[in-house]
């Protein structure tokens, strides 16, 4: 279908079928379907290539949707590859607003204006920052920046104080990880100022100033949604494993999510739902590629996080 078609351009009895690559398609060759979606969260895999060319062949006459899209981890895979010269298709997948094969001709095109959103100039100040710098732990902090800041004018158009108050623990999550990685290794103020995102429930300079010693970071953090991460802190930046903090933080902000079930009308409860599921395919692709490394049961467990729909 032709989205820039006028609306009364489009015929009311368009025949729609959304398939996955695993289906066989034959049965509906001869239903008069108009468009065939092929629904993958991999479009870029050789699978699914595979199937578009099946499908092409079964379905010739018939507008073909496959599709995967990008996002901001996207543009970090893209930037990240330039760095070290190579090639970061493999690494792109799904839940986005713009075609792998679209993104990465944009990117390569510098067509910036292109891509949805900010996202066009945080990825051309990203590039910039690499290349000035030949570091892409900064253009790192560029897009983080610019995704959080979308995420914030996204939650607030939509008016939900529940979707508000989720970004806001988000980035509280993240910039309490950035301070506890900035004190185990020494770095200083001025590359936490950096990292830091503005727009949680604890500002950027309240966070630097209290990044002074793990005590007081911990303090900072400990009423809030945070609290069970932040009796970590000490432990995690003293030099102790960062798998338990790192899983605690996951889990504060599961936690908020989880709060939403003591809601009868709304939406929260749907936006709630919404964010288990991604969390569940999450922990099933952890799940998977841990046994595929042969990672013990028992060590994949301890990583999982609080979460299911």
């Amino acid at each position: 279908v032709n989205a820039d078609a006028p609306e009364e351009t489009i015929p009311a009895d368009v025949i729609v079928i959304a398939i996955g690559q695993d289906i066989d398609s034959k049965p509906f060759a001869a239903a008069g379907v108009d468009v065939v979606v092929l629904d993958s969260a991999h479009g870029h895999s050789a699978n699914v290539l595979r199937a578009v060319e099946m499908l092409r062949s079964e379905f010739p006459g018939c507008q073909l949707i496959a599709g995967n899209i990008a996002t901001y981890e996207a543009a970090k895979a893209l930037i990240k590859a330039e760095g070290v010269n190579e090639d970061a298709v493999h690494l792109l997948s799904g839940s986005g607003r713009m075609g792998v094969q679209a993104l990465c001709d944009a990117y390569h095109e510098e067509r910036y204006g292109s891509m949805p959103g900010q996202m066009g100039k945080a990825v051309e100040a990203a590039r910039g920052i690499l290349a000035r710098t030949d570091n892409p732990q900064l253009a790192d902090f560029e897009l983080d920046r610019a995704y959080f800041a979308e995420l914030r004018s996204l939650a607030e158009a939509t008016g939900s104080r529940f979707l508000q108050g989720y970004v806001r623990v988000m980035i509280d999550s993240a910039n309490l990880r950035s301070a506890v990685r900035t004190l185990r290794m020494g770095r200083g103020a001025d590359f936490l100022h950096e990292a830091l995102i503005p727009g949680g429930e604890c500002s950027p300079e309240s966070v630097a100033q209290s990044a002074g010693s793990a005590e007081s970071l911990a303090g900072l953090f400990s009423t809030g949604a945070l609290r069970q991460a932040a009796e970590l802190v000490p432990e995690a930046v003293g030099g102790g494993g960062l798998t338990d903090f790192e899983k605690a933080c996951d889990d504060c902000v599961n936690r908020y999510l989880a709060g939403a079930r003591l809601q009868s009308f709304g939406e929260a409860p749907v936006i709630a739902y919404i964010a288990a599921v991604e969390n569940e395919i999450s922990a099933a692709r952890m799940i998977l590629t841990g046994r595929l490394s042969g990672v013990p049961a028992e060590l994949i467990q301890e990583r999982l996080r609080e979460w299911n729909a």
